[in-house]
């Protein structure tokens, strides 16, 4: 024991009634590690009333006046030194740690446990001796021996800190710390006595319930348990678990975790935030942020800023103050009060009541809670905005619902309402919007989606309204109905199922600029110019069956109707056509499904029936659920230490605490089901055959060739001819299947023969037009 640790353990020899004092001259001098050799050598002095042994100011052993030193100094010990005339009771006094095993071998540990149950936070020296021990007795400092753990031997002297490389800083571990919160265990570890750090700083601030500290730092504080300032200036990290490095005037002022770097003046009050080289910027709600942004806002509001007072542990309406009421909040979220070092008796609850820009304006429904210390920090925690972020944006850009996002844009905004909305290279000067679930603007400017799944891309000034709608390669166009797309210049699709095009340089945007006009559902088209065709040949025809089934019948060859049906045509036949491939247009093929899948009236026109909407749902997930809610968990504590490893109380005497869980956490139930607002609709379909298989795959009639012929109704197509015909020839059928030449006006001209006569084949090819 130094002379500070003899002065600290309390030697005190005043005499008391029927004690005489201690026989110096029969107790063995203390050995001391850096008296000089006449304090060695020394005596102690006769015991006097009102004086304590200790060691004065020239190295000499002396009474020292007990008013003057403070009793505190001494204790317990040198009282009962003063009263003992055993020589074995008066070192056992000076040495508490002379009945100890301190061989090395046999295991101290309960010998450290009894002495630091009765004295903590003093310095001891071990003595130049080796204890075995299972982990390192923290609760004082032991120096001037070592510690032999599972048969290795460590230097006792323990720094404040460790930096090696070539030792393990987990040997010398208090036991392994388990998560009051998940059960997860801790590797062991080294407990460092400083829990609080200022290193190269200025005007910079290390206090909190425990573990802070500042690194280069100028006028920056760090004040949560866990928290840290590295590289900053006027900046703070006051909540548990922060980090700002590299930032200025940038502070995580509510919540909890959040690691803001390279900023300036941005802000944190949420339950995990991540800011990145931002300006003006915010995160709020869970689990948020903002990377390479400007005036960006992740999380929904921003800016309000609480104080809270609680009045001898009584937290009530009184106990808050409004500093900043904020902007862009919405009700339906939760009001936290979140006290850093108590277990709260009762919990405190209140509503929030904002105006219609967001603002807090005051509390409603307040419940007053008891037991809470003078650190409670008060923050809002949004219904929506969890999950979102901001990256590249600038210029106001927000994200307020759950999921959301704004990418490479500036003025953008997803609302409270669009979880899973997204804005993507927006500009201009009035912004982008979405304001509906699953909604999202990509490469534009200035649009907005409003309903779920409404999307604009590659537009200007779009709108989409309806669900699942579409805006695209547009300016100024809008769709309006659910599943519409438009596309052009001032384009309104105000139809279901359809995709509406065309373009109109003034004015606002109409229906009535519509050019062309494709509807899903029906597969109509509609449209206001001409319809051109790329082919050399161009014909129009149409699908017949053939008269003798798995016969085909050979391109070319001239046909004619037999009833509904198609035959090769004969020398008499008024009427024919030809069998043709190079058609433009082809009536009656069945290229997506059966000819007779619909049924028809008896004059041929599709029969349709209103039906109630097979997507309809009856129920809905209710808007109103909270994505958050209180921790059924919450609080959980752990003790507030000092550096030396011992618990702090307050001036009530009872203990520190700080919490470890959150506030709040994820909703882990499947939202609510209500009722759907919107009735049942009632939807125009075809009535389907009942004869009708869809699990029957479908081959066009035109792939059919032994089945159906495409028999040319307008336009040229190649065709069998004599060898005597020649262009400007009417033609007639001569053969089956081969025109001749005519010598009357028939429905066929010829225009050029593009094939010689074969003999072989018995026909030229000509290139006929019917007219």
């Amino acid at each position: 024991m130094n002379r500070r640790s003899f002065i600290q353990f309390g030697l005190v020899t005043a005499g008391g009634a029927g004690t005489g004092p201690l026989n110096s001259s029969a107790l063995p001098l203390y050995r001391v590690q850096d008296a000089a050799s006449a304090s060695e050598k020394a005596e102690f002095p006769p015991a006097e009333a009102g004086k304590a042994l200790g060691w004065a100011q020239d190295g000499t052993l002396a009474n020292l006046d007990i008013a003057a030193e403070g009793s505190a100094v001494f204790g317990e010990t040198g009282r009962r030194l003063a009263s003992t005339s055993s020589v074995l009771q008066a070192r056992s006094l000076l040495d508490p740690m002379a009945s100890f095993f301190r061989d090395g071998v046999t295991n101290d540990d309960d010998n450290f446990a009894a002495l630091e149950n009765v004295v903590t936070g003093k310095d001891f020296d071990l003595g130049e001796f080796t204890y075995a021990v299972s982990v390192v007795p923290m609760r004082n400092r032991y120096t001037n021996g070592k510690w032999s753990i599972a048969g290795t031997i460590f230097d006792a002297d323990q720094n404040d800190g460790m930096i090696s490389s070539d030792a393990d800083t987990g040997v010398l571990s208090n036991s392994v710390y388990a998560s009051p919160i998940t059960g997860l265990l801790s590797r062991g570890g080294r407990s460092t006595r400083q829990l609080f750090g200022l290193l190269w700083s200025q005007g910079s601030l290390a206090t909190g319930p425990s573990r802070a500290g500042v690194l280069l730092g100028i006028y920056s504080w760090a004040t949560g348990n866990v928290s840290a300032i590295l590289a900053a200036r006027q900046s703070g990290a006051q909540i548990p678990q922060s980090v700002v490095a590299a930032s200025e005037e940038t502070i995580a002022s509510h919540g909890f975790r959040a690691f803001l770097a390279a900023s300036i003046f941005s802000r944190h009050a949420g339950e995990s935030g991540f800011q990145g080289a931002t300006r003006r910027s915010h995160t709020g709600a869970q689990h948020t942020f903002n990377i390479g942004s400007v005036d960006a806002y992740a999380g929904g509001g921003h800016g309000l800023d609480i104080r809270c007072k609680p009045a001898r542990g009584l937290l009530h309406d009184t106990s808050l103050t409004i500093i900043s009421g904020g902007m862009g909040y919405s009700s339906g979220g939760a009001l936290v009060f979140s006290d850093r070092k108590n277990a709260p008796t009762t919990i405190a609850t209140a509503s929030p009541v904002f105006n219609k820009k967001g603002t807090l304006t005051g509390f409603t429904n307040f419940v007053s809670g008891s037991g809470y210390s003078d650190d409670v920090d008060v923050y809002y925690m949004e219904a929506s905005g969890n999950q979102s972020g901001n990256i590249g944006t600038a210029n106001g850009c927000a994200a307020a619902g759950d999921n959301s996002g704004n990418l490479f844009s500036q003025r953008s905004v997803v609302g409270k309402a669009a979880s899973f909305g997204v804005n993507v290279g927006q500009s201009g000067k009035g912004g982008s919007s979405v304001q509906a679930s699953c909604g999202g603007n990509y490469s534009g400017q200035e649009n907005t989606s409003n309903n779920v799944g409404a999307v604009t891309l590659a537009s200007s000034g779009g709108l989409s309204a309806g669900a699942f709608s579409l805006v695209m390669a547009a300016s100024f166009c809008q769709a309006k109905a659910d599943q519409a797309v438009a596309m052009g210049r001032r384009v309104i699709n105000n139809v279901a199922l359809s995709l509406a095009g065309g373009s109109e340089a003034r004015g606002a945007a109409s229906a009535s600029n519509r050019k062309i006009h494709l509807y899903f559902d029906s597969g109509n088209v509609e449209i206001s110019g001409t319809l051109t065709q790329n082919k050399v040949f161009t014909d129009i025809a149409k699908m017949f069956e053939n008269a003798e089934p798995g016969v085909p019948i050979a391109v070319g060859a001239l046909v004619t109707l037999d009833g509904r049906k198609v035959r090769l045509a004969n020398a008499g036949d008024v009427f024919f056509s030809v069998h043709t491939r190079t058609y433009a247009i082809l009536l009656g093929d069945t290229g997506f499904t059966w000819a007779g899948r619909y049924l028809t009236n008896d004059h041929g026109e599709m029969l349709t029936q209103q039906i109630p909407d097979p997507d309809w749902q009856a129920l809905v997930p209710d808007p109103d659920w909270p994505s958050i809610i209180p921790n059924p968990a919450h609080p959980v504590f752990d003790d507030v230490v000092d550096d030396k490893g011992n618990a702090k109380r307050g001036g009530d005497g009872s203990l520190l605490r700080y919490a470890v869980s959150e506030p709040t956490v994820p909703n882990p139930r499947q939202p609510a089901k209500i009722p759907n607002p919107v009735p049942q609709a009632l939807i125009t379909v075809p009535v389907e055959n009942p004869d009708y298989n869809s699990l029957l795959d479908q081959v066009p009639r035109s792939k059919r060739r032994e089945q159906w012929t495409p028999m040319l109704l307008q336009g040229e197509a190649f065709m069998h001819v004599t060898a005597d015909v020649q262009p400007n020839d009417y033609i007639e059928p001569v053969a089956p299947g081969i025109g001749g030449k005519s010598t009357r006006p028939t429905g066929f001209r010829c225009m050029e023969i593009m094939t010689p006569f074969d003999r072989g084949k018995g026909y030229a090819i000509a290139l006929g037009l019917r007219v």
